[in-house]
C-alpha cells in the first residue's frame, strides 16, 4: 500500500517531466526504468535492513525475554535463506508491480496530454447525498471532504488500513504492558491474604510441623491444606488443574479471598460443592451451579456441582471442602502444605523462613513478597517486547 500511493503520486507529479521524454523519443521502457530503478533501490535496502534486523534483533530480544523465566541452553541465531529470500522477492515484487501499475497509465497517454495539467476526477454523488436530512446540515468544507473521501478510494483505504495496523500494534504493546503489570497485586494481595507457604517433606508428620508453627512468635495464624494434580473435565475439553484441600473450609475463606472478578461480590466456600477459578471454568465451559468431572483414587470419574467461580490470575484451582473430598476420595486428605499469616515488621517477616528451614519435615518456606517480586523480573523481560511491538507501530 505505502508503495502503492507512493509511487503514484511520484508519477502523477512528474507527469510533464514523462511527457517531456515521450516528446524527446523515449521509450516506455526507458522511462518507466527510472522508477523502477528508485522502487527497486528503496525495496532492496529495505529488505536488507528488515532482514536484518528480523534474524537478529527480534530473536534475540524475544530469547532474551524467555531465558529470564526459564534456563534455555546457549542459541546460535542462524541466518535463514529460505526465509530471506521468500520475504526479499515477494517484496521486491510487490513494489515494482505497484510501481508498473502506475507508470501504464501514463506512459499510455500522448506527449501532448500529459504536458497538460491533469482533469480533475469526476465526482460522483455519495451515499451520503441521498440523505438529504443529515446532507444539509454537513457544513460545506466538511461536504467537500466526504466527497473526496470517496473520490480517492486508493487513499482512503490506504490511510485506513494503514492507521487501523499501527493503532492495533499500539493497543496490543500497552495492552499486554498494562493487563500483566495488574496480576501481582491482584493475586498476592488482593486475594491472597496469606504471607507465606510452606510444603512439608512427609505429610503423615503434618501434626508434628503444626506444634512447630505454633511455637514461632511472628505465626499470627496458619492452615494446612492437601494441593495436588489432578485431571478435570468440562463441557468443552479435559485439562490439568490443582486441587486444594483445607483442613478447615471456614478458615479458608478467611485467608484466600473469594470474590467474583466482576462486581467483587463475595463467594464462601461450603461444605457441598467446589470452587473453580476463572480461566480454568471458561477452559472448562462450565459455569456456576455446573458440574465437573474429576477421578478418584480408583479412577471412577465423579460429577462435582461448580459452587462458585473465583477471580484467579496465576494456575489453575480447585478448591474442595474436606468433607467433600473424604466423600469423593474415600479417604482422609493428606496435608502436604501450610499457607502462613504473619505479624510483626517486615524485617521479622523476612525472617520467618530462616527460623523453621533445616527444621524437621520443613521442605520449602516461600513468602508472597519473594515470589511476587520473582515474578514481578519475570513480567519485565516483557517489557522488550511491548517497545518493539511501538516501535513496529
Amino acid at each position: 500500500l505505502v508503495s502503492l500511493t507512493t509511487m503514484t503520486r511520484m508519477v502523477e507529479e512528474e507527469r510533464v517531466l514523462i511527457g517531456t521524454y515521450k516528446a524527446l523519443g523515449y521509450g516506455k521502457g526507458r522511462i518507466a526504468a527510472k522508477y523502477l530503478l528508485y522502487a527497486g533501490i528503496a525495496c532492496i535496502v529495505g529488505c536488507i535492513v528488515g532482514i536484518l534486523i528480523g534474524f537478529q534483533v527480534l530473536p534475540a530480544v524475544i530469547i532474551r525475554a524467555y531465558g529470564t523465566m526459564y534456563i534455555l541452553p546457549e542459541t546460535v541465531i542462524a541466518f535463514q535463506w529460505k526465509y530471506a529470500l521468500i520475504a526479499g522477492i515477494t517484496a521486491i515484487i510487490c513494489t515494482l508491480g505497484a510501481t508498473i501499475a502506475a507508470c501504464v497509465a501514463k506512459l499510455h497517454e500522448t506527449p501532448a496530454s500529459l504536458m497538460l495539467p491533469p482533469a480533475p476526477k469526476a465526482g460522483k454523488r455519495i451515499l451520503l447525498e441521498r440523505i438529504p436530512f443529515l446532507w444539509s446540515h454537513v457544513p460545506f468544507i466538511k461536504k467537500v471532504t466526504f466527497r473526496n473521501l470517496f473520490r480517492y478510494k486508493k487513499r482512503l483505504f490506504m490511510t485506513v488500513i494503514g492507521i487501523a495496523g499501527c493503532t492495533g500494534l499500539l493497543l496490543t504493546g500497552f495492552g499486554i504492558k498494562d493487563s500483566i503489570g495488574d496480576i501481582l497485586g491482584n493475586q498476592y494481595e488482593d486475594i491472597y491474604e496469606y504471607d507465606a507457604l510452606i510444603s512439608f517433606e512427609d505429610a503423615a508428620k503434618a501434626a508434628e510441623s503444626k506444634m512447630l508453627l505454633e511455637s514461632v512468635p511472628t505465626v499470627s495464624d496458619y492452615l494446612l491444606s492437601e494441593t495436588k494434580s489432578v485431571e478435570v473435565s468440562g463441557d468443552k475439553q479435559s485439562m490439568t488443574a490443582t486441587l486444594l484441600v483445607p483442613e478447615d473450609t471456614a478458615q479458608l475463606n478467611t485467608i484466600v479471598n473469594f470474590r467474583e472478578r466482576i462486581g467483587h461480590k463475595k463467594l464462601v466456600l461450603n461444605s457441598d460443592s467446589v470452587f473453580v477459578t476463572e480461566k480454568l471454568a471458561k477452559e472448562l465451559g462450565v459455569q456456576e451451579g455446573g458440574s465437573i468431572q474429576i477421578k478418584n483414587s480408583s479412577g471412577q470419574l465423579l460429577d462435582l456441582t461448580v459452587g462458585g467461580v473465583t477471580e484467579n490470575y496465576i494456575g489453575h484451582y480447585i478448591y474442595m471442602p474436606t468433607e467433600m473430598y473424604r466423600s469423593v476420595f474415600r479417604e482422609g486428605p493428606s496435608y502436604n502444605q501450610a499457607m502462613v499469616v504473619l505479624s510483626g515488621t517486615e524485617e521479622e517477616k523476612q525472617a520467618f523462613p530462616d527460623a523453621v528451614l533445616g527444621q524437621d519435615n520443613i521442605a520449602t518456606v516461600r513468602l508472597m513478597n519473594d515470589v511476587s517480586e520473582s515474578f514481578q523480573n519475570m513480567i519485565q523481560s516483557l517489557d522488550a517486547v511491548v517497545v518493539v511491538l511501538i516501535v513496529c507501530a
